[in-house]
């Protein structure tokens, strides 16, 4: 359940005193309805609706009186989007864009910016898994880490992520830079691999000084990037559709792809191995012989 969604919704009802029971299935479809005014995307109005119809269906299953069925709440048909696959091209110019050296020398957030991104492209990892990564977890030797599956519901939580020898030597470079920051600065988490090395303030203040990456910072730091370097806003996740997608085209079956990219079910690693346009062409023409 995602309260987050949970919270937009009472905070359109504003009545702090109000009691849960006396929620009228109106008021949902009136906040659904308002949902879908403000132009919020498909997908997102389906979370919310569906956060909404879990939350009242918990409340059902406790014997909390509510005055209507909970599967009345409207919850919008999903409908299919071409996921957003980045390219190689997009990769190299958003490399360039990070500047980890500068007139006077390094630049530090920039080298650990610089290895997150690298991280991401070469193993298909999500966001939160490269953040909570700790220094007992990767091998600079093997080029390799063990990470913590994010969405793991099976019974093998763990996997083994690896990637390049270009990306192996910009880790090192940050573990490097990593290990001058202990010596002058206390960590949160001393083992956080990756951690904000500037002081901020705010609500978005997601890499606050000594504290390890927020997963909203590994976004933000796309975003930022993808500016500099004048493309179109690119998503970490759309690095782990290219994973998947260059699995795909270099023949991996799904059992590899899903074990690879940690997904609890096989189905799961469908829509990121399925060609469209172009890639979908060169593959008939390729088995065809043509």
């Amino acid at each position: 359940m995602d309260f987050m969604h949970l919270s937009d919704f009472m905070f359109y009802m504003r009545d702090t005193d109000r009691e849960v029971e006396s929620i009228t299935l109106e008021e949902c479809e009136s906040w659904l309805a308002l949902v879908k005014e403000l132009g919020y995307d498909d997908n997102t109005r389906i979370k919310k609706a569906l956060a909404l119809k879990l939350f009242f269906e918990h409340l059902f299953r406790r014997r909390i009186s509510i005055g209507f069925d909970p599967d009345l709440i409207p919850v919008p048909r999903k409908i299919f989007k071409f996921p957003r696959v980045a390219t190689e091209d997009q990769y190299k110019r958003l490399l360039a864009a990070v500047k980890d050296e500068g007139k006077c020398g390094e630049i530090t957030y920039a080298v650990r910016d610089k290895a997150v991104i690298m991280l991401i492209h070469d193993t298909g990892a999500r966001n939160g898994e490269i953040a909570s990564l700790d220094m007992d977890d990767i091998d600079l030797g093997r080029k390799s880490a063990r990470i913590k599956t994010e969405k793991s519901r099976g019974e093998v939580p763990y996997r083994e992520i690896f990637w390049s020898r270009e990306t192996n030597e910009q880790l090192g470079k940050w573990v490097a830079v990593r290990e001058r920051f202990l010596a002058k600065m206390e960590l949160e988490e001393p083992k956080a691999v990756f951690f904000g090395i500037k002081a901020g303030s705010g609500a978005s203040n997601y890499s606050a000084k000594g504290k390890r990456l927020q997963v909203n910072y590994v976004s933000e730091l796309f975003r930022k990037y993808s500016n500099r370097a004048n493309l179109p806003i690119i998503n970490p996740h759309s690095f782990r559709h290219l994973f998947g997608r260059d699995l795909a085209k270099k023949k991996a079956n799904n059992f590899v792809i899903s074990s690879m990219m940690g997904h609890a079910r096989v189905q799961s690693s469908y829509p990121y191995t399925m060609l469209f346009g172009k890639d979908r062409e060169e593959a008939y023409r390729s088995l065809r012989g043509e």
